[in-house]
C-alpha cells in the first residue's frame, strides 16, 4: 500500500503542477492562444458569483480553431469547504462541453477572468490567467497538455533526460496507478488532502490568493470525478492564504 499511496500523492502534485504551475521553470508551452469572443453571464463577468452560482451558466470563447461551449453550475462540495474563503468575486464551478458525450469541464472564476480544465473527451486542455500561468498575457489563454513540455525530473517522473509532454507525464502516472491497483484487487488507499496558502504563497499570488487555491483543488475534483483511477470522496481542508508568521 505504500508504493499505491505515493503514486496518489504524485498524481494529486501532478494535476496541480501541469495545468497551473508555480515554477514557471519547470513547464514549457508551445503553443497557446488568446480566448476570443469570450461570453459569459453578466454576474460571472462583474463579479456577482453569488448569483451566478444559483443556476446552470453558460460560457463560451473561440479559440484552437472551434468554438467552446461550457454548461456550468456550481461544485457546491468545494464552495462548502471554503465557503469562509470564496469571496463573492471567486466562483467554484463544475459542467461539460454543450453537446460533447464524456466531456467534463472545472472552472474557477475571479475578476470576471476563467480559469481551469476542460476534458473534450479526447484531451485535456488548461485555461490559465495572467498572474497564475508561465504564459505572458494579458488575458486568458488556452493550451493542450500535449503542447507542453515538462523539464526533466520536475515531477520525479523517471523520465530521465527526456522532455515528456503534459499529457504524456499523466499518462504515465496513470498507468502506473492501474498497475498498482490491478495488482491488489479491492485495495484501497485515502489521503488527507489539505492546502495552506502560506506567506511565499500569498506573496506570488496577493489578492488572487483564494482563486489560486481553489482552482487547483477544483482541477484536481476534475481528474477524480472523471473516474480513471482515484476519486476524491470528500472536500479537501482548506486554510486561509493569509501570510503566515
Amino acid at each position: 500500500m505504500g508504493r499505491l499511496s505515493r503514486l496518489l500523492n504524485r498524481t494529486l502534485i501532478s494535476t496541480v503542477l501541469a495545468t497551473t504551475t508555480v515554477s514557471a521553470a519547470d513547464v514549457i508551452v508551445n503553443h497557446h492562444e488568446t480566448l476570443q469572443n469570450l461570453v459569459m453571464p453578466s454576474a460571472m463577468s462583474v463579479g456577482n458569483q453569488k448569483a451566478a452560482l444559483v443556476s446552470t451558466q453558460l460560457l463560451s470563447f473561440y479559440a484552437l480553431g472551434q468554438r467552446f461551449e461550457l454548461s456550468l453550475e456550481a461544485n457546491q462540495r468545494l464552495m462548502g469547504a471554503a465557503a469562509e474563503l470564496v469571496a463573492t468575486n471567486v466562483g467554484v464551478y463544475q459542467g461539460q462541453l454543450v453537446g460533447v458525450e464524456g466531456s467534463w469541464t472545472r472552472i474557477v472564476v475571479a475578476n470576471g477572468l476563467p480559469r481551469g480544465l476542460i476534458w473534450n473527451g479526447q484531451e485535456l486542455l488548461a485555461i490559465e490567467v495572467p498572474g497564475d500561468s508561465q504564459i505572458a498575457s494579458t488575458g486568458p489563454v488556452i493550451y493542450r497538455l500535449a503542447d507542453s513540455h515538462m523539464v526533466p525530473n520536475s515531477m520525479s517522473c523517471g523520465t530521465g533526460d527526456l522532455h515528456p509532454t503534459g499529457d504524456q507525464a499523466f499518462a504515465t502516472i496513470v498507468s502506473e496507478l492501474q498497475t498498482a491497483f490491478a495488482s491488489a484487487p479491492g485495495a484501497t488507499s485515502e489521503i488527507t488532502v489539505g492546502m495552506v496558502g502560506d506567506f511565499e504563497f500569498s506573496d506570488s499570488f496577493g489578492a488572487n490568493a483564494t482563486a489560486a487555491i481553489m482552482t487547483r483543488l477544483n482541477n484536481i475534483d476534475g481528474i477524480s470525478a472523471s473516474s480513471w483511477v482515484f476519486r476524491l470522496r470528500s472536500p479537501p481542508s482548506i486554510s486561509s492564504p493569509t501570510p503566515l508568521n
